[in-house]
């Protein structure tokens, strides 16, 4: 008998530990206000750079594409916001790609409250009423396959001045959402590329941009 009660006490311990940590992950999430992208970059940047001067091409392919032509507007102002300038004989030329994939990542589900639910019981006492909230715990949490979206840009940077003139940078972002639409999540991964421009090429970081504020980069780590 008393076995039986302290594993009862036990379970229940457990399920109100999963409970307060599921209501910590809640509250976490709530109060995000970045979005992370992982950033790869390799470079052969000039040494000595003056006027960071750039026109956009595109490749074959992306020239009559609407969708390319409002995703080009985004990277355009970023480059202005991060010190580049445009013009019609430039130092560099600045191309981009980019593109989502769907995958599935196992993660918690939550019921919605209220999560104490009361019923009665008899003993041999004679009849009485008690709470209980064993069994709505049980149901609280859950695990279930969602939907993410991978979202990847490329962007690439050739030298024009070089004889002859080559590519010197080439660096890709990939973010993940629950969305394919890259229109949303664009503006943040161009923002992580040019954070710390050129950045320490060969090497993978992450990078927090702050839907306000200033970018929030983490150690970087070598490729191997």
């Amino acid at each position: 008998m008393h076995s039986k009660l302290w594993a009862a006490r036990g379970g229940l311990s457990g399920l109100l530990r999963r409970a307060a940590l599921g209501l910590a992950a809640l509250a976490l999430a709530a109060c995000a206000s970045t979005v992370g992208s992982e950033l790869t970059v390799f470079h052969e940047w000039p040494s000595s750079v003056g006027e960071r001067s750039f026109r956009m091409v595109r490749a074959d392919g992306q020239a009559d594409s609407i969708a390319h032509a409002n995703f080009e507007r985004i990277v355009r102002a970023e480059l202005i916001a991060a010190g580049f300038r445009e013009t019609p004989n430039p130092r560099f030329e600045v191309g981009f790609d980019y593109g989502s994939r769907e995958y599935f990542a196992r993660s918690v589900g939550y019921y919605p409250p209220p999560y104490f639910h009361p019923y009665f019981g008899f003993g041999f006492g004679g009849p009485h009423a008690f709470m209980s909230f064993s069994a709505p715990l049980s149901w609280w949490a859950y695990d279930r396959d969602e939907r993410r979206y991978e979202r990847r840009l490329s962007l690439t940077m050739r030298d024009l001045a070089a004889q002859p003139p080559r590519r010197v940078y080439e660096a890709t972002a990939v973010n993940a959402g629950l969305s394919p639409d890259m229109t949303s999540a664009l503006p943040y991964m161009v923002r992580a590329l040019l954070a710390d421009f050129p950045g320490q090429s060969g090497t993978t970081r992450w990078v927090d941009v702050p839907v306000q504020g200033r970018p929030q980069q983490s150690e970087s780590r070598s490729q191997q």
